[in-house]
């Protein structure tokens, strides 16, 4: 029986258009040397004109060297050539520009992108003057540039490697190959975007600005939707061709080259689908259950020092922040409840503490807002729970290392100040709190004494009704600092010092009285951690490891297991507060 192998495969565009991509394989980056290559036509010489690059990838994590996403070949060793490069390195993106045999780079960001999750990109030329370029990063600018290169050639375009001159004219630079997938790269002769925008999830079609779509099928790695010669290199006669597999950026799968990444998950989309009903009906874009809520805002904390930075990202499907707006004043040790539409946050000024309370619409960025004041003044590391109404504030120390069991309330969607609730069983500091519609759980912190014994214990309140707290049970381990989240059912607690940073995770039912029980384990030990979630997934972010970090964590609430990478703060921080607008509390 023979084996069929070839270097080359050729193919006309056209067939099999349906959702997929491309796997070029998640080797080494040294060996990974599979690309497409687009045989030119008059319409790929883009020339000085407006242009929209895009495309959908998800990429595996390089700590040296580039992954090359698309690469237009025009080298032809004069001083005439022009071509660019789109590489993807260290979750980072860099665009270089090769003209006069020289490189020069265009861009450089870093850590905007999280490996094997699937994001969008989009490289946006609006003319050629002052920064009148724009990539922009799941439908969220990351910088500006000026351009002004005149791509007209008239060499091939390539499509996951570098160029090289080679006896085609063309070819690929094994060093440089692309690790991961890519779904519907599109080339435009048009802006499609100005400003920030929601990444579209539905597959791409040919309009009249479409010039090249490729990278659609779930079937053919050649397909290209505007008819054009799609050519396959491999690096030896051993290497096996690009694989054609579904596009599933949900899918908690990754990409393999072997398992069809949608059999499992299907086609379900991360982030927000628009879609026409003037005749029928259609689900909301993103994962269904969970209704295209869970924006997450992190505010305040130590960086060493106070911090009165926000910033947000989507549950959903977001491992990266953005810029949401300031505190008023420093804000380190603080905390946050919310509705489903206002965000509350203590604001405790460093190096002096306030009682302050500030507000956030959670749906519009900007700069927080006077809310009201807390009843004591100087109070930090308290804990904070909230349902859809009201927000419950627990425990804290004053100046002077004085605990205390106060815990007040305030209805969230009316300013003022706060109101006395009640009393915890006894006092404690650094504790948290997690809620339900009606049941506030405050859990774990730190008691009196010298020095503070850490504790385990967790006690309730009922939301709606003022008075003290009532047993519920205990945390399996005693911590201070831990983080917690949850859902409609379920509260989870995770990490703290017991009094060494500590990975554990474990959870309760809310509504039932009891002993919590193991979950699983963090990807890191940390404590001071700020966690929120939407109705399915908790994120966890930053903390002390015990050094600061900006890393975060996610977990499936009612999934008992391990917590995996989510992404990244902006910057390394502990002790911030976090909320969201579909936490466990809205029902």
């Amino acid at each position: 029986m023979g084996i069929l192998r070839s270097d080359r495969i050729t193919g006309l565009g056209g067939a099999n258009a349906i959702k997929g991509s491309v796997d070029f394989g998640s080797s080494d980056l040294a060996s990974n040397n599979k690309n497409l290559a687009i045989t030119n036509t008059s319409d790929l010489d883009i020339g000085a004109g407006n242009y929209t690059i895009e495309y959908w990838f998800n990429c595996i994590d390089t700590e040296s060297g580039f992954n090359t996403a698309v690469a237009l070949s025009e080298y032809t060793n004069t001083s005439s050539d022009s071509a660019f490069n789109i590489y993807h390195d260290n979750k980072g993106i860099t665009i270089f520009n090769r003209t006069g045999g020289g490189f020069t780079s265009l861009i450089d960001v870093t850590d905007k992108w999280i490996p094997s999750k699937w994001h969008h990109l989009a490289w946006v030329r609006s003319g050629t003057g002052t920064n009148e370029n724009t990539v922009y990063i799941d439908g969220v600018s990351v910088g500006s540039f000026t351009n002004a290169v005149n791509y007209t050639s008239g060499q091939h375009w390539l499509i996951g490697a570098n160029f090289y001159t080679g006896s085609e004219g063309y070819g690929y630079d094994p060093e440089y190959g692309f690790s991961g997938h890519l779904s519907n790269v599109r080339v435009s002769n048009v802006v499609r975007y100005s400003g920030a925008f929601t990444p579209p999830t539905a597959e791409f079609s040919v309009d009249s600005n479409t010039i090249l779509l490729a990278c659609q099928s779930s079937g053919n790695i050649l397909q290209e939707a505007t008819g054009k010669e799609v050519t396959y290199y491999g690096g030896s006669v051993n290497s096996a061709p690009p694989l054609a597999t579904k596009f599933t950026p949900n899918s908690p799968v990754g990409f393999s080259t072997t398992t069809d990444v949608g059999s499992q998950y299907g086609a379900t989309f991360d982030g927000f689908g628009s879609f026409a009903t003037s005749t029928y009906m259609v689900p909301p874009g993103g994962n269904t259950r969970e209704r295209n809520r869970g924006r997450a805002v992190f505010g305040g904390g130590e960086s060493p020092t106070g911090d009165n930075v926000m910033e947000y990202l989507n549950i959903q499907s977001g491992g990266r922040t953005f810029d949401f707006g300031d505190h008023s004043a420093n804000t380190p040790s603080g905390d946050a409840v919310a509705s489903s539409t206002r965000g509350v946050f203590t604001v405790h000024n460093s190096p002096a503490n306030s009682n302050a309370l500030e507000f956030i619409t959670i749906a519009n960025t900007g700069n927080s807002q006077d809310f009201g004041d807390q009843t004591t003044g100087g109070i930090s590391q308290e804990a904070a729970a909230s349902n859809s109404t009201r927000g419950l504030f627990a425990g804290g120390i004053f100046p002077g290392s004085q605990v205390h069991d106060v815990t007040e309330y305030i209805t969230i969607a009316t300013l003022g100040n706060a109101i006395d609730f009640g009393n915890l069983i006894a006092t404690v500091t650094s504790n948290t709190g997690v809620a339900d519609a009606t049941r506030a759980l405050f859990a774990g912190g730190i008691g009196p004494g010298s020095p503070f014994p850490t504790v385990n214990r967790i006690e309730y309140f009922t939301i709606a009704t003022t008075g003290n707290a009532t047993d519920f049970g205990d945390l399996t381990y005693s911590a201070r600092y831990p983080g917690s989240m949850g859902d409609s059912t379920r509260g989870v607690f995770m990490g703290g010092n017991t009094p060494s940073v500590t990975n554990t995770i474990c959870s309760v039912t809310i509504q039932t009285t009891g002993d919590a029980t193991d979950f699983g384990d963090l990807v890191t030990a940390s404590a001071d951690i700020a966690a929120t979630s939407n109705s399915i997934r908790g994120i966890m972010g930053a903390g002390g490891t015990p050094s600061r970090t900006n890393t975060i964590e996610e977990l499936t609430i009612q999934t008992t297991g391990n917590a995996t990478n989510f992404g990244n703060l902006s910057r390394q921080v502990s002790q911030l507060g976090a909320c969201s607008d579909s936490h466990g509390g809205l029902s």
